[in-house]
Formats: structure tokens, C-alpha cells, sequence
């Protein structure tokens, strides 16, 4: 029995680095402009979280809704932020690799 719990922690502690390194290169599949989906099937997993917001409460254009999607964790992931074109379709319009 304890094998057996070492052993599936390793697994596991191995797994998520492996997953974790895989971010910064996943991240250079995604491109401005890509629908929703194309960034999904460009990071290659479901996001983790998906959350609307108010954006560009600073900016000279005035606060936008946005959606960000989440890969990974809070800590070591992707996130990518999102803005509805004018045919209703959301838009990558940046993102990011948390460390």
C-alpha cells in the first residue's frame, strides 16, 4: 500500500510539471482575431474557468465586455482575454502566461 501511494504521487508530481511546462508553447499557437474555439483547439485542453467582465475601464475608447478563459491554474497557466465582434462571435484579443 505505501508503493502504491508514492508511486501514484510521483505520477502525479510529474504529470503537472509536465503539463505545466507545456504553457509558453502552447501560447505561440494563438493569434489576434481567433474565434473562441480556434484558441481552445490551438491550447489543446479546455479551459479551467471562463468569466465575463468589464475591460478598458482606463482606456481612451471607453469599458468593453470581455471574457477571459483560463487554462492551467492560477498560478501557472494561460489566460486569454476575449471581445465580441460586431457579428457576435468572441475574439482573441490578447493573453497571457502565468508563471
Amino acid at each position: 500500500m505505501k508503493k502504491t501511494a508514492i508511486l501514484l504521487a510521483a505520477t502525479l508530481m510529474t504529470s503537472t510539471a509536465a503539463y505545466a511546462s507545456e504553457w509558453g508553447s502552447r501560447s505561440l499557437r494563438l493569434s489576434d482575431d481567433m474565434t473562441e474555439q480556434q484558441a481552445i483547439n490551438a491550447v489543446g485542453y479546455l479551459p479551467s474557468s471562463a468569466e465575463l467582465k468589464t475591460c478598458g475601464q482606463q482606456s481612451s475608447t471607453g469599458e468593453w465586455t470581455c471574457k477571459t478563459l483560463r487554462f492551467g491554474s492560477n498560478q501557472d497557466g494561460i489566460f486569454i482575454l476575449l471581445q465580441r465582434s460586431s457579428d457576435g462571435l468572441w475574439m482573441v484579443n490578447s493573453w497571457g502566461v502565468l508563471p
